[in-house]
């Protein structure tokens, strides 16, 4: 009978001390030599690379943040003015002025479009 924690044929079959012996078989079948070539091209990447997401489900929309459309009429701009970024042409709401100092160093994407009509499910794009 399935439990909460899944199939107990699976459970009852596979020990933590099997499942250990399984991956230690797995990385003994790599050769050496391959395992320093990995070291090696790890070794190689040396350049940092870090992404932070501001997912603002639930916050102001991006004409009231990174889009703020401040030569659209009225009724499609945001509520706030807008102000230049260090990156030429690219202007954010002017609640956020440290975000508009450095700008060249993140990159705001206003090209994510999906036919559906529901948020929830135009999040999993």
């Amino acid at each position: 009978m399935p439990t909460r924690l899944g199939c107990t044929e699976f459970q009852q079959r596979m020990r933590r001390r099997s499942f250990l012996q399984a991956g230690a078989l797995g990385v003994a079948g790599l050769s050496l030599s391959q395992l320093f070539q990995f070291e090696a091209q790890a070794a190689g990447n040396t350049k940092d690379h870090s992404v932070i997401i501001l997912w603002m489900r639930g916050g102001p929309s991006q004409h009231e943040t990174w889009d703020p459309k401040p030569e659209a009429p009225v009724d499609y701009r945001g509520a706030f003015g807008a102000i230049d970024t260090n990156v030429p042409g690219i202007q954010i709401v002017d609640l956020m002025p440290q975000c508009a100092k450095i700008m060249d160093k993140w990159s705001i994407v206003r090209s994510l479009y999906h036919t559906n009509a529901g948020h929830s499910a135009g999040d999993q794009i």
